[in-house]
Formats: C-alpha cells, structure tokens, sequence
C-alpha cells in the first residue's frame, strides 16, 4: 500500500445518514441510507435522529442543491452537518470532457512530490452510469475512467516538479492494469496516487511517466490501477492522430484492403 500524506480520514456514519445517487436505490435500506430523492421527499421526522448527512456516490451538483434546498425548507440546515466533496470537482477540460456530470474526480490534495490525494465524486448523469443492470456495488469500467481522471489532474503538477515545459499538451495512455480486490460500494472513496519513473525526451517534447492508484473505502484498498502514460504537443500528437487516422482510411477503402468486415 502506498504511504499517504496524512492519515485516512474514516467516515462513518453513525449517527448520520448516507445520502446516495438515485441509480443506488438497491443499496439503500430505508433508515440509515437513502437516495436523493427518498430524502427530499421524507418527511422531517426522519431527520431528527441525525445531524449529519454523508454524501456518497452518485450525487451531482444539481442534486447536492436539491439537498440544501430540502434543509432550508424543513430548518434543519444550521443543525446539520454536510459531509461532501462534490463542489471540490475538478474542471472538465483538465479531463478532456465538456460536461461536468463527467467528471469523477476532485482536485487533487498534494501529500508528497508525485503523490496525490483525490476524492471520487460519481454522478448519476455520468456517461459511464447511462447503461449498468446492478445499483449496489461501482462499476468498474468507472473506476478505470476515474484514475485516467485522477491521473491527468495530478500530472500538471508532476511536470512543474520535473520542469518539464507545459504549454497546450495532450496525455495519453499507453498501458493499464487493473487488479480489484474487492466490491466497492456508493460509500465516500479516497484515491490515492502515486507517479514515478518520470522521464523527459527533450528532442522530441515527449514525457513518459508511470502511476499507480489505489481506491480507498474505509482506510481499505479495493481497487489498485496501474498504469503508463505519455504526453507531448497538442499540435504534433494531433497531427500524428489525423495522418495515422488517413492511412486506416486508405487502407480499408483500398481495392484489396487487409481486413474485410464479416458478412452479415
């Protein structure tokens, strides 16, 4: 396990509540967790044997403000304490999206030179979400998105650490693995990351890096992502995207092209 900058903050939730996205409802059991919309729609009874709600996994901006809209009309938000991480999401275009709903990851919490502590913030409306039979345990091919998120957010840093010139760059990854140990739940998750073996190839403005990230709930690691990744100029990665782009199309427009599709 990687050594993390300052102790795991445990968050239990006795004598509070766990509020989670709507598409959680089958983990929620009606008392000590609720979804969204079972909360705002409880009757204030239900929020007088706690004064603090944790958000988890799978509530948006849009449904953190339904929640303080809840408190204020019932008078309950000056008695009670919420416990969130969504308004510490990290900007779109650090993660190459357009729609905050998309983005998984917070700002990162520097802790050493090359490692970061990042908080995970699943929304219901993310894209990854649109299409999964089961609302108990996280999607893994959305933690997979996650640490690509959670890397990108963390390398500017790494760069400034190893001067290497930023500018308009693009990051990609060249290698992942993944090893889950475990089921992990909506529940609040830590992302711890760590990036080493730094390298840049001043000829060619190339940076080469890898990371490993480990998924944290309850001080225990569930999921741990490795991955190897490079980043060079906007301007000469996308030109070399487009001219190997314009020989897939060639070739597969060719009179006798290498691959044929199956006949239906």
């Amino acid at each position: 396990m990687m050594p993390s900058g300052h102790k795991f903050n445990r968050i239990v939730c006795g004598g509070g509540m766990l509020v989670v996205g709507n598409a959680f409802q089958e983990y929620t059991n009606g008392e000590t967790c609720l979804t969204v919309e079972d909360l705002v729609s409880s009757p204030k009874v239900r929020l007088w044997q706690t004064t603090r709600l944790v958000i988890g996994q799978g509530v948006g901006r849009s449904e953190l403000e339904k929640i303080y809209a809840f408190l204020r009309d019932v008078d309950a938000l000056d008695d009670t304490q919420v416990v969130e991480q969504v308004s510490r999401k990290a900007n779109p275009g650090l993660v190459h999206k357009r729609f905050s709903e998309n983005v998984l990851v917070t700002v990162p919490h520097k802790s050493g030179r090359t490692s970061f502590e990042i908080d995970l913030v699943i929304d219901d409306a993310c894209a990854e979400l649109s299409d999964h039979i089961t609302g108990v345990h996280l999607q893994g091919m959305v933690l997979i998105e996650a640490a690509r998120q959670a890397y990108m957010v963390c390398a500017p840093d790494v760069m400034a650490e190893y001067e290497i010139p930023s500018g308009e760059r693009r990051f990609m990854l060249r290698e992942i693995r993944v090893q889950y140990h475990k089921y992990l739940y909506p529940l609040p998750t830590r992302i711890l990351v760590q990036v080493s073996d730094v390298k840049y190839l001043r000829r060619t403005n190339i940076a080469v890096a890898q990371a490993v990230m480990e998924f944290v709930q309850l001080g225990d690691v569930g999921v741990t992502i490795s991955c190897k990744a490079l980043s060079g100029s906007s301007k000469t990665t996308l030109e070399q995207e487009k001219l190997d782009g314009a020989r897939a199309l060639a070739a597969i427009t060719a009179p006798n092209p290498k691959h044929t599709p199956l006949a239906v």
